[in-house]
């Protein structure tokens, strides 16, 4: 063996020949076969070939056609150098003629070669070697699944030797470009660039929430750089808590957490909106919406029009009768005398105010009366601003409690004007039956099945709540209107015609004042909520769980 190494060790072309002559006896006569591995075999036939290159990063070697993978890198920055080592392994001197990036894909030139002190043409002697550099720099996100573009960051080395068996030696170069992704979660659930709020559970002003921790999280592969952060408090409805700001940097994976607490000082509905701007490529500008309210109709959203009797305001009386009906849902949508002009409350048709504690279920209302029983001077309030305007829903709620029902043609309570029908939407309260037209669907409730008595014939002197909701977007005529008395399903429509849209130009509350109207309403009406879109059974729910709390109607 110790003759084999001193022939082995010469450098000279004579030396190949007598080594893999010695190496051929050695085999043949089975002296030591054993003593040589498969791998030395094939290390010593392939110089005896002429094998000259070998190519390693530190200590690994990097067969032919083994990808070098860099990874996730982020767009618009530049990888840790790799160094790629060249070696003579051979027993002849080895030159290198070129190295070449082959860029196989369509994202420019993401690879970069820095060749240091190595210069072409390079030749290296048996046992020695030389390096040079590989730098990622991608410029688009990549690579991308799908249509072709699977190769979109990939690229190839090449580097051409006299090396017998591969004379270009190639080594594929993979690499991801990215971006951070931004995302705000609430525990395990995700909240979206501007979507659906996260909603507040409903909280009496001068009353608060605990600290609610929110993650703005790195849901990517590369650092997220956030460039800047605003917050839209603008009721100082809350208290929040947060270190996110212009510059921060969040890591791959990695979350900031921040806390939000609802702390309302008055009634209302208040929106939060977070807005963060980022290096992420699909939502550069990211919106996270949080609304909090102290009632349910304000924390639902979409509230067009709101009277609330307990809201009336002491400036807005007159010898005990109601001159103004504040709106407040905030939209300045306020019922007044529909005859400003008169000199007495009766001449203006104003209707009494029945003080906290006396009215419908202990709270305050608004009392109607038809004073000649024919609704012809009866108490009116009169909303001449455009209410609604070719919406594709509204819901609407009525609290009220019937008085005198003395004739058939009784009791419209609200009445508008609206497109796209040629019927009005209205509620009469009939001696017989309540009787709705809405939108151009009609329902009485003496027809409907299933139901107590005094759900579909109005009773004197009992609380009712009136629910109407239509929805124009559902594609089946039948499913578009449905209508509830004291929370009951009233199943009885007929389709007049169909609607197009909704348009409110004016709203009168208690009669319908026209030449011959005979409308007018007799009892008290405590509430009315109108919401400019359909609301789901889940959220009727809710606002008959609200109202009825309230009102203890049934």
């Amino acid at each position: 063996m110790q003759l084999f190494n001193s022939i082995f060790s010469r450098k000279a072309r004579s030396g190949l020949i007598i080594t893999t002559l010695f190496l051929s006896v050695l085999l043949a006569a089975g002296s030591c076969k054993a003593d040589f591995n498969v791998a030395l075999e094939d290390y010593l036939s392939a110089v005896a070939g002429g094998k000259v290159i070998a190519v390693r990063i530190d200590d690994t070697r990097v067969e032919y056609g083994t990808p070098v993978d860099f990874s996730y890198q982020k767009i618009g920055s530049s990888s840790d150098p790799t160094a790629l080592t060249i070696e003579n392994i051979g027993q002849i001197d080895m030159t290198v003629s070129a190295i070449l990036v082959d860029m196989m894909g369509i994202a420019g030139t993401p690879y970069s070669l820095n060749m240091g002190d190595l210069e072409l043409p390079l030749t290296l002697q048996p046992g020695e070697s030389s390096s040079f550099e590989v730098v990622f720099n991608p410029t688009v996100i990549g690579p991308i699944s799908g249509g072709g573009h699977e190769e979109l960051l990939n690229a190839a080395i090449t580097i051409a030797s006299n090396d017998a068996e591969y004379s270009a030696f190639s080594i594929p170069l993979t690499g991801t470009g990215a971006l951070g992704e931004i995302a705000v979660y609430q525990s395990s659930t995700e909240y979206t660039n501007n979507g659906d709020p996260y909603l507040f559970d409903v909280t009496a002003a001068g009353s608060n929430t605990a600290a609610l921790d929110f993650a703005l999280k790195n849901t990517g592969n590369v650092d997220l750089a956030i460039n800047g952060f605003s917050v839209d408090n603008t009721d100082a409805a809350f208290d929040i808590v947060h270190s996110i700001s212009s510059g921060l940097v969040i890591a791959a994976g990695e979350s900031l957490i921040f806390s939000v607490a609802f702390d309302p000082d008055v009634d209302g509905g208040f929106p939060l909106t977070f807005t963060i701007l980022s290096d992420d490529k699909d939502e550069s500008t990211f919106e996270f919406n949080l609304r909090g309210a102290t009632n349910i109709p304000h924390w639902l959203d979409d509230v067009a029009f709101w009277l609330d009797a307990e809201k009336i305001l002491p400036a807005h009386l007159e010898s005990g009768h109601v001159t103004k009906w504040i709106d407040v849902s905030g939209r300045g949508f306020d019922a007044e005398s529909f005859n400003p002009g008169g000199v007495t409350v009766d001449e203006r048709l104003l209707p009494e105010y029945i003080a906290s504690g006396s009215g419908i279920g202990g709270k305050a209302s608004v009392r109607f009366v038809n004073d000649d029983g024919l609704g012809d001077e009866g108490d009116l309030l009169y909303i001449s601003s455009q209410v609604l305007d070719t919406v594709q829903g509204l819901s609407f709620f009525v609290v009220l409690q019937p008085g005198v029902i003395d004739a058939s043609t009784t009791g419209m309570y609200l009445t508008g004007n609206a497109t796209g029908s040629s019927l009005s939407p209205y509620f009469r309260v009939y001696t017989t039956y309540f009787f709705n037209r809405f939108m151009g669907m009609t329902y009485t409730s003496n027809s409907a099945t299933g139901v107590p008595i005094d759900l579909k014939v109005p009773v004197s002197g009992k609380k009712y709540l009136i629910t109407n909701i239509f929805d124009n977007e559902t594609s089946v005529i039948e499913d578009r209107h449905r209508n509830f008395v004291n929370g009951t399903d009233m199943n009885s429509i007929s389709i007049i015609n169909e609607p197009t849209g909704i348009r409110i130009p004016n709203l009168y509350i208690g009669n319908y004042y026209s030449i011959h109207s005979r409308y007018g309403f007799d009892g008290d009406i405590a509430e009315i909520l109108i919401f400019s879109k359909s609301l789901t059974d889940a959220e009727v729910d809710l606002v008959h769980t609200y109202l009825n709390d309230k009102y203890a109607i049934y």
